[in-house]
């Protein structure tokens, strides 16, 4: 009896191991992979059918995205918090990073990662240097770029020169799959395992400089996480770290109205109406608020 049970384990050994293989990785190209990270352990590896792109899984749960004949980076983050994975690999097109856990499968879309201009992403990191940047992805036009901090701050840049746009289109966004633009460049769309987010670039209106610094010389402990400018130029509205929602004159930065809303803490954009008439408050799931002036 105990003859027959140890041929059963035998026989069934090669059987178990056969189905745990990924797709063989080109070694040279992850040589190179390794070489430019010497002090990464990667567990997990795969690479597409095309060839033309590299999976990577670290010990410390990471899955990064490579070219698969130069090993160039590609996106550094397609997921984070991966210990427990039972494979990383690609779909029969290529087109999507599948991981798959006791717990079901992902997908993650290629398209997503789009590269973004290197020099000008070099004057965004000079500009914020402790900050990490976990994702990042150019609109089509290459106008404008989005980044995720790894503190979970979306941001929105000018993509020729790096200035930055609006430093926090969205907060709390640790659980992201991808960040990037609409077709016509017009939204920022976030990925999260729950759905998708979009936020109209047409929402962060560029505010006066001078008149801003104005209204920060005169709260200078005050965190203003989002602002606007009506149509007009003749009122500012600002939205604290703390959820105070205040009206400005736009050519003076007088205060106008102190406390217009408060405790609005999970805001999505900050306006007003064509008019200049009312001021606007759109907050996830819950839509728009309006509040005339």
């Amino acid at each position: 009896m105990n003859k027959v049970f140890s041929l059963t384990v035998l026989l069934l050994i090669p059987f178990v191991i056969h189905t745990m293989e990924t797709e063989p990785v080109d070694p040279n190209v992850f040589k190179t992979i390794q070489k430019s990270n010497p002090y990464l352990d990667y567990i997990k590896k795969s690479q597409s059918s095309d060839g033309t792109k590299i999976v990577t899984l670290t010990e410390g749960g990471t899955v990064s995205l490579w070219e698969g004949k130069t090993g160039e980076l590609l996106e550094p983050s397609v997921a984070k918090g991966k210990q427990k994975v039972q494979s990383v690999g690609f779909n029969p097109e290529s087109t999507k990073v599948i991981i798959k856990t006791l717990q079901g499968t992902e997908e993650y879309d290629i398209t997503d990662f789009v590269r973004v201009d290197p020099n000008v992403f070099k004057i965004i990191q000079k500009k914020n240097p402790y900050v990490d940047y976990i994702k990042k992805s150019q609109s089509p036009d290459g106008t404008k770029i989005v980044t995720l901090a790894e503190g979970g701050t979306v941001s929105l840049w000018n993509g020729k020169t790096g200035e930055l746009l609006e430093p926090s289109v969205a907060k709390n966004k640790q659980k992201v799959q991808s960040v990037g633009f609409n077709p016509d460049g017009t939204k920022v769309i976030i990925k999260t395992l729950q759905g998708t987010e979009e936020y109209d670039i047409t929402d962060f209106v560029r505010v006066d400089p001078t008149v801003f610094k104005i209204i920060q010389k005169k709260n200078p402990y005050v965190d203003y996480i989002k602002k606007s400018q009506s149509p007009d130029g003749t009122k500012i509205v600002t939205l604290t770290e703390g959820g105070t929602v205040s009206l400005w004159e736009g050519k003076t930065g007088k205060t106008l109205k102190s406390s217009l809303a408060e405790n609005k803490n999970k805001v999505q954009s900050i306006g007003f109406n064509p008019e200049g008439t009312k001021v606007l408050i759109k907050i996830p799931l819950k839509g728009t608020e309006e509040y005339p002036i």
